[in-house]
């Protein structure tokens, strides 16, 4: 997440320190991110949840259907959005190398190449 000045992975809790007064909190997951804003106190301690909504897809090459697995390094995917633009391209909007390739994508609407 990003909060004022700075920014940190962490998943699950995390705890942060800031300046008071109006600050801009921003959490990403994946291709997903919420900004919010926090009014602050000096010396407040603020407890909040932040949702940031996201679907989980894991991606997966078969040799052949009902086959084994594809397990290489080297296979890669790309997810881009199913919309494509004037010029027939499509926005991309995450990739991932091999096996079990993890997606943390928001709302709408995909195809994985």
């Amino acid at each position: 997440f990003a909060y004022p000045a700075r920014n940190t992975t962490h998943y699950g809790d995390a705890k942060a320190t800031v300046p008071a007064g109006e600050q801009k909190v921003t959490v990403q997951i994946g291709a997903g991110t919420v900004t919010d804003t926090i009014q602050l106190a000096a010396g407040q301690t603020v407890e909040k949840d932040v949702v940031v909504g996201v679907g989980h897809a894991v991606l997966n090459a078969y040799y052949t259907a009902g086959g084994d697995k594809a397990d290489n390094s080297g296979m890669g995917f790309e997810i881009v959005k199913a919309k494509k633009k004037i010029d027939g391209t499509r926005e991309s909007v995450e990739h991932s190398y091999g096996p079990d390739s993890k997606f943390w994508l928001p709302p709408d609407d995909y195809v994985a190449i």
